[in-house]
């Protein structure tokens, strides 16, 4: 696949690319990701026309991957810089891990941080609520249900219906948790980082099912779950890109893209700042 690196709000002609019928849907979705679009496309008779925004990070295609860096000195890093502070993490944890990658990987550093988080929840700890079950027993468990017995077991008196609580990890924090780490499989990442994406991967497959939905949930943390949050913030950085890359078909998909719109983020920092 071949790389181009542009500036945000810079252009770029790719000569003589033709877009297949998905790529022409693809690029039209993405430009209705806000009231501002990432970009304008023109198919030309000598190639492709790209006229960028505001938003910045890796726009990927089936034959051309385009890095749409910022107007920073240090490019990504700063951008990560500043999503760590307007999020209350500390600035200190990007500069330890990042050092190592260069300044086009937005994708490797938000899935470097992302896993640094995810394997700290499971060093503390996986999260579990108590979830109500019923069943249809052969002995008693937890309390009766005696409308249901009497309708379910009324010629089979050797089993009894229950309602029980069980301690259950399938819930929201866990849930964004695995989303997430679908989502970031598809990343175009370095291969060290790529195996421990897949290894979480793998253990959060039996930890609870993906969360997939247009409205990010709402979290009231506490002793239980307190070190569930850093994660869930960069999860929702994550997550956002679902709607860049088709809600429920990423997963489908040969190709990733993750764009963050610098507006929204710069309106964030100021915020924070005042």
């Amino acid at each position: 696949m071949e790389t181009y690196v542009v500036a945000e709000y810079g252009s770029l002609n790719i000569k003589d690319y033709v877009l297949t019928e998905k790529e022409k849907e693809y690029l039209n979705n993405m430009m209705r990701l806000s009231a501002t679009p990432p970009f304008k496309w023109y198919e030309m008779k000598n190639g492709l026309y790209f006229e960028f925004s505001s938003w910045i990070g890796v726009l990927e295609l089936e034959r051309v991957r385009i890095v749409i860096k910022p107007k920073f000195n240090r490019g990504f890093h700063d951008v990560v810089d500043m999503l760590l502070f307007c999020e209350d993490l500390p600035l200190s944890y990007e500069h330890a891990t990042m050092a190592a990658y260069d300044s086009h990987s937005l994708m490797e550093m938000i899935a470097r941080l992302f896993v640094k988080e995810v394997e700290m929840i499971l060093n503390k700890g996986i999260v579990k609520e108590y979830i109500v079950e019923e069943d249809n027993l052969t002995c008693l468990r937890g309390r009766v249900d005696i409308r249901q017995h009497l309708r379910t077991n009324f010629m089979t008196p050797t089993k009894v219906y229950c309602r029980y609580d069980e301690l259950d990890t399938n819930i929201l924090e866990n849930q964004v948790i695995r989303m997430a780490l679908e989502v970031v499989k598809h990343f175009s990442l370095t291969k060290q980082t790529m195996r421990q994406i897949n290894r979480l991967a793998d253990e959060f497959m039996m930890i609870a099912d993906p969360y997939f939905s247009y409205e990010w949930p709402n979290f009231s943390y506490h002793r239980l779950n307190q070190h569930y949050e850093k994660a869930h913030k960069l999860a929702y950085y994550i997550w956002k890109q679902i709607y860049v890359n088709q809600l429920y078909q990423f997963q489908y998909r040969s190709h990733y893209s993750y764009l963050i719109d610098m507006n929204e983020l710069f309106e964030k920092f100021v915020a924070k700042l005042l």
